[in-house]
């Protein structure tokens, strides 16, 4: 019913509307070790908005042909975020950062694949003629594309790291 999916369509945004609010303050670095308390309600209220967003989302009504790309994207979300919570707990601050900037990446493909569709579709034409073909492509890269940025970020900052010799 029409009632049925606003309820869902409003828990879906009301909880990814959370998990945009709360998400960039969890990586800057001076509020999360000068506020911890902070971080850590945030981190609660990123992991319930992560929640209310996912659940929300499966009781709507689906688009057959972008539900393949949305589901990897939101088990993905899921399992990062359940692997962040995992790691800190178990005491992997590192392990939980880098589950956390890939939870929020995926939450926020919900938000750039609008964007992207709505601004930047011309420049998929070359990949595909066929609008329906455009969009399809634009679903897939919107999480894909800054996903893999994230991993390259890690290793780039990884093989620093280890290749910073203590004097």
């Amino acid at each position: 019913s029409r009632t049925e999916g606003a309820f869902w369509y409003a828990l879906h945004i009301a909880g990814g509307s959370l998990v945009l609010l709360v998400g960039p303050f969890q990586f800057i670095a001076a509020v999360r070790n000068r506020f911890r308390r902070y971080h850590r309600i945030a981190g609660y209220a990123f992991a319930a908005g992560s929640v209310m967003a996912v659940i929300g989302y499966v009781g709507l009504p689906k688009q057959e042909q972008f539900l393949t790309s949305q589901l990897v994207a939101l088990v993905l979300w899921v399992a990062c975020l359940l692997f962040a919570v995992q790691a800190i707990r178990a005491g992997n601050v590192l392990t939980h950062q880098h589950n956390m900037a890939r939870a929020f990446v995926l939450a926020c493909y919900f938000l750039t694949v609008r964007i992207v569709d709505r601004y930047t579709m011309g420049w998929l034409a070359p990949l595909a003629a066929d609008e329906d073909i455009r969009l399809a492509h634009s679903d897939w890269l919107a999480w894909l594309i800054p996903l893999l940025l994230v991993e390259v970020y890690f290793t780039l900052q990884s093989r620093a790291t280890l290749s910073h010799k203590p004097p």
